[in-house]
């Protein structure tokens, strides 16, 4: 009986080891084995909170938007260069003081935005429609000088000098004026990716379309056209109609820092691609003293078909509220807004000469209201 009651538990010792290491085995093979256990894969259309909607949304409303924009801004075209003092033109002449280049004296002008929303019930997205309308104007400019040691900058009237000729400028003056005018679609969505951090992509259309009126006037002691006597002096006028429309793809992104609940810092960027279709009418005359009619020398038309970029971007701090029970939203803001429509100058030239960008930039006040 002893000698079985050894045996038995002789075995049942050696057995222990035995079966650990089978089963540290097992377990081994097994962690080699790629693991059964069911992942979450991604589902389109399944509910998934990946980048939470951050909105504004209002708690029981129709969820559409309202905003109007106060604009301060000052708009500029390159290339609109039309005298030079400082550039002695006779013979016995002296330069009295150091001249400049001029150009017309871009100012500040106010100007609206007014935008139309409303939050789509998919995945949050959002649609937005917004106008922008600024009318620049008084953008004028005047120089002067008795010894007539003035150049035009650009060429007045024809190739040929046995044709017409302007000499000894006395005093040149230029202008020009903007309306402007632009619409915005954006399909977008607002999300959070860390609690204070939010972003909001989107794509969409723009469409433009801009009329620039620019002039340039000189008076001068020489004037000469269809061979008159160049000791006649006289004024010589160019006249400018640059209209332009346009449509394109616009796409962008607008960032959101929040420092409190209610207040934030933002930076939004947008990117355009345009194809625009311009009308540009010049026509020059000359009116020396001793004829009673203007003689005109330039009337051209150019019509062109270009493909331009457009760039956008705003810097600024806004400040958020809900009101009764969450069921309205108001945010208004504050930034310096930038805009360079890229070679968006189309002015004719009798010679070669690049037009230009049209930039924009200034102060933008936004009122924002959900409901």
């Amino acid at each position: 009986m002893r000698t079985k009651l050894f045996s038995a538990a002789t075995t049942l010792l050696l057995s222990v080891p035995l079966f650990g290491h089978m089963n540290g085995q097992d377990k081994m093979e097994q962690s080699r084995q790629p693991k059964l256990e069911e992942q979450s894969t991604f589902v389109r259309g399944a509910v998934r909170n990946v980048t939470p909607a951050a909105g504004p949304r209002v708690a029981d409303g129709v969820n559409l938007t309202l905003s109007a924009d106060f604009l301060w801004w000052k708009a500029r075209q390159d290339g609109l260069a039309y005298a030079t003092s400082g550039i002695l033109s006779n013979v016995g002449n002296a330069l009295t003081s150091r001249g400049e280049q001029h150009f017309p004296d871009f100012g500040w002008d106010p100007g609206f935005k007014f935008g139309f929303g409303v939050a789509l019930p998919w995945d949050n997205w959002d649609f937005m429609m917004e106008y922008t309308w600024l009318y620049s104007h008084h953008n004028t400019d005047r120089v002067r000088d008795i010894n007539g040691n003035i150049a035009q900058s650009l060429l007045i009237g024809s190739l040929t000098r046995n044709t017409t000729e302007l000499t000894s400028i006395t005093s040149a003056r230029s202008s020009w004026d903007l309306h402007f005018n632009t619409i915005d679609l954006e399909l977008g969505r607002n999300f959070y990716v860390s609690q204070y951090l939010t972003l909001r992509p989107f794509g969409g259309l723009k469409w433009t379309w801009q009329d620039q009126n620019w002039s340039a006037t000189y008076n001068a002691d020489s004037v000469s056209v269809n061979g008159s006597a160049t000791t006649t002096g006289g004024g010589v006028r160019m006249v400018q109609d640059h209209f332009v429309w346009g449509v394109g793809v616009r796409t962008g992104l607008d960032t959101q820092w929040y420092f409190t609940n209610d207040w934030s810092i933002f930076i939004n960027t947008a990117l355009s691609a345009m194809w625009n279709d311009y009308s540009v009418d010049r026509r020059d005359r000359f009116q020396p003293s001793d004829q009673s009619i203007q003689t005109t020398t330039v009337r051209t038309k150019s019509s062109p078909y270009q493909l331009h970029g457009v760039t956008e971007f705003q810097l600024g701090i806004m400040g958020e509220w809900w009101f009764y029970n969450n069921d309205f939203h108001l945010a208004v803001s504050a930034a310096y807004e930038q805009q360079v429509w890229i070679n968006y100058g189309a002015m004719i030239y009798l010679i070669d000469r690049e037009g230009g960008d049209l930039s924009l930039h200034g102060l933008t006040l936004k009122f924002r209201f959900d409901f």
